[in-house]
């Protein structure tokens, strides 16, 4: 699926007066600094100390690939509170500096030219204490220099199209069934925008770091319009473990989940590794 990479060279301000209308489109002030996303703000030279909030900027054109798309705007982590705005118009707040983020987009709020894309990232915000936020080490860590501040949007910016529908929040779980069995089990979302259909679900299980035969299995599912659950289970045969470096080898997994419609279309689909 279309997929565009949003990153790049940011404008950006540190000035708390260009707060109420940086993600404006007729804004216009000069940028104090030009910032690289993703990136933590203290690797830039001139903010290396910098505490506080930082206001991003930038835009983009956007044409369309697919008839009826489906379209995401995703961050994959900022760190710690983020604001976004698309066109001068609020997406949403996200709190969290490890789980990515994503907004739904109506076709018709995007231009071909001058998309305002504005995020505002408070590190720490405003009346917040670092014992107040789930940070773990990046908080108030005796072995962390004090002035270090991680705060920035550190995982891609991306706007993603879908025919129908998307996948999200992939979970997976594997358990040992008996000795040479294991049973692969996986929890997902289907997003879909379409009226109810057949879809074909096929998931495969292939050796990540070791040569191995590839485990492969469909499933034929009804999908509704809105949220469906996809809980989708499979065996793997003769599993090869997971081993610490003194005890064995670490044996890896790639897993892949892709949707086909009725007509043979691909949706979507999403990976990771066990």
């Amino acid at each position: 699926m279309p997929k565009y990479d949003l990153g790049g060279q940011w404008q950006g301000w540190t000035s708390v007066g260009v707060a109420d209308s940086f993600y404006l489109p007729d804004f216009e002030m000069q940028p104090e600094y030009l910032l690289t996303v993703p990136g933590h703000w203290q690797l830039e030279p001139e903010l290396a100390t910098h505490k506080g909030s930082v206001f991003y900027r930038t835009t983009f054109d956007w044409q369309p690939t697919l008839t009826w798309p489906v379209i995401r705007l995703s961050i994959g982590g900022a760190f710690y509170r983020t604001t976004a705005w698309l066109n001068g118009d609020l997406l949403g707040t996200h709190e969290g500096y490890f789980t990515p983020m994503s907004w739904e987009i109506q076709p018709d709020h995007l231009l071909p030219e001058g998309n305002v894309l504005a995020i505002r990232v408070d590190c720490p915000p405003a009346n917040v204490s670092w014992r107040d936020m789930v940070i773990g080490i990046y908080g108030e860590w005796d072995c962390k220099p004090p002035q270090i501040n991680p705060g920035g949007i550190w995982g891609p910016v991306t706007l993603q199209e879908n025919f129908r529908g998307y996948l999200q929040n992939l979970q997976v779980d594997s358990r040992l069934t008996g000795w040479h069995s294991a049973q692969i089990k996986l929890q997902t979302d289907l997003i879909w925008r379409s009226v109810a259909s057949q879809v074909k679900v096929t998931v495969k299980i292939t050796p990540r770091n070791f040569v191995g035969k590839e485990v492969s299995q469909d499933f034929s599912l009804t999908v509704q319009p809105g949220s469906n659950k996809l809980d989708l289970k499979l065996n793997l045969p003769d599993p090869k473990l997971w081993w610490c470096w003194d005890q064995g080898y670490p044996h890896l997994y790639n897993i892949s989940l892709i949707v086909i419609d009725e007509q043979g279309s691909e949706v979507d689909s999403c990976a990771t590794y066990i």
